[in-house]
């Protein structure tokens, strides 16, 4: 632990024989510290949330005294000194990147903060002071769920990728295992994806489930006569997490290991949609079940249409 300062009345109990035997740590009050730092005490009342040993007055359990000329006088730099009160947070298959360059100060106030767990900002705002570069965050159709990163993500480290709360698997095509997406099942239904038949989904045709045809892989011979279940397309295969450019969070295209693969064109209908997608030939589906192969949406598409 740092070392505590003796305040005059402990020098005195020592020196002077005086009946006193513990030694209290300095604090904030005292004038060694706020005949400089006089505006201190007022910048803590305005915290909400207040770190314990600022709020306690306990200054040189993280600072040393102004002889000294490491940076801010800290006991210990960065991480070190958060360690020694706090546990070590980085730990997992993926860290945060400021947990991993020791920067809690990057998210946390040491002092104090208008905000829980003395978070330097709020909710998505705080994420949005390094995430918010690029087109991740800003196309058009936005997942609600990022209204609250920390819905799917864990903010120090975690045993997923990508720091995610529960498990989901990131490639495109996988054998389907609802563990594989517990991280979706969270809030979709595992019934209104997986059943083959079902009026619990938007994406059917008639009561036909799409989604359980596509994760599911289906079932064929190989060239032994033997019945192997195929791997389905995974949740990641069809959607992004954050935003999209079309509806339902559909991507426009597909890397395979950072290589394109193929686009994906989606045209609604209020029926259903089309459906023009490098993987498959285009194919519109309609929930009444009815032959969709003369909607304006196959026309638009100039590309025959097949159920």
């Amino acid at each position: 632990m740092a070392t505590r300062r003796l305040t005059a009345a402990g020098w005195a109990a020592v020196l002077f024989g005086v009946g006193v035997l513990a030694v209290a740590p300095a604090r904030a009050e005292e004038p060694f510290c706020f005949d400089c730092h006089d505006d201190f005490p007022g910048k803590m009342k305005a915290f909400a949330v207040k770190h314990d040993p600022a709020a306690g007055g306990e200054c040189t359990a993280c600072h040393l005294d102004h002889k000294d000329e490491e940076k801010l006088m800290l006991v210990k730099e960065g991480a070190a000194l958060c360690l020694e009160c706090h546990d070590d947070v980085a730990q997992g298959t993926s860290v945060h990147a400021p947990v991993k360059d020791g920067k809690c100060t990057a998210c946390h106030n040491p002092h104090g903060s208008a905000n829980k767990k003395l978070l330097v900002a709020a909710g998505t705002a705080l994420c949005e002071k390094c995430h918010a570069g690029g087109t991740e965050f800003k196309r058009k159709v936005t997942h609600a769920a990022i209204d609250d990163c920390s819905g799917c993500h864990l903010p120090h480290a975690s045993g997923n990728k990508r720091l995610l709360a529960k498990n989901l698997v990131l490639d495109r095509l996988s054998l389907f295992d609802p563990k594989d997406a517990e991280l979706c099942l969270d809030c979709h239904d595992l019934d209104a994806v997986t059943k083959t038949q079902t009026e619990d989904t938007g994406f059917r045709m008639g009561a036909v489930n799409l989604h359980a045809l596509h994760i599911n892989g289906g079932a064929a011979p190989n060239k032994y006569g033997i019945v192997k279940k195929k791997e389905g397309q995974t949740c990641f295969a069809c959607h992004l997490p954050h935003t999209a450019d079309q509806a339902m969070l559909l991507r426009t295209e597909y890397q395979c290991t950072g290589t394109f693969c193929y686009t994906m064109r989606f045209v609604p209908n209020e029926k259903g949609g089309t459906c023009v997608v490098g993987c498959h030939k285009p194919r519109t589906y309609s929930r009444d079940g009815q032959d969709p192969s003369t909607t304006a949406e196959a026309s638009s598409a100039g590309r025959p249409i097949t159920r």
